[in-house]
């Protein structure tokens, strides 16, 4: 399936709900598609910069990608698509490293920025699992070329639309 077709399924299925203050709006441009957060309160957008981590959502790049071309063109790195984090604390270049896998961990897309893996690998090998979706896919010449990861602690439950 290409990023058009996923657009389609990205667009015809109701927004997903996070949390009780948030909710997840499809939106496009050009270069891509994906998600943005809006505070229900007030109808904003929050840039993703600025995501509430205290209440449990942030927003991240993949780092790495550029590795591993033909792997994100897996329907399992579209926009709204379930991913599986894996710390790899054998990492020969990172102790911290965090893998960031489709659901099935069939292929990789890359890895968390070093300067948040650290904290969220501790989490991780601590059993703390905070649920990881692509929020974002950024297309070159129609083939997806970057991700940007959605992470939500447990409570920060996202409903509805393609997420569940």
């Amino acid at each position: 399936m290409g990023w058009r077709s996923s657009l389609r399924h990205l667009f015809s299925d109701s927004s997903p709900t996070v949390g009780a203050g948030y909710r997840l709006e499809p939106h496009q441009t050009d270069t891509g598609c994906g998600y943005v957060v809006v505070r229900v309160a007030d109808g904003q957008r929050l840039s993703w910069e600025t995501l509430p981590r205290g209440d449990g959502i942030e927003s991240l790049d993949v780092r790495g990608e550029a590795h591993r071309p033909g792997a994100l063109q897996s329907p399992g790195f579209a926009a709204g698509a379930s991913l599986t984090l894996v710390p790899e604390p054998n990492n020969p270049y990172d102790a911290n490293a965090v893998g960031v896998w489709d659901a099935t961990r069939s292929n990789q897309a890359g890895y968390l920025p070093h300067e948040h893996a650290v904290r969220i690998a501790k989490r991780l090998l601590k059993g703390e699992v905070p649920r990881c979706v692509v929020m974002w896919e950024e297309h070159r010449a129609g083939q997806r070329v970057s991700l940007r990861v959605l992470l939500l602690r447990e409570d920060a439950a996202i409903t509805g639309g393609p997420l569940g």
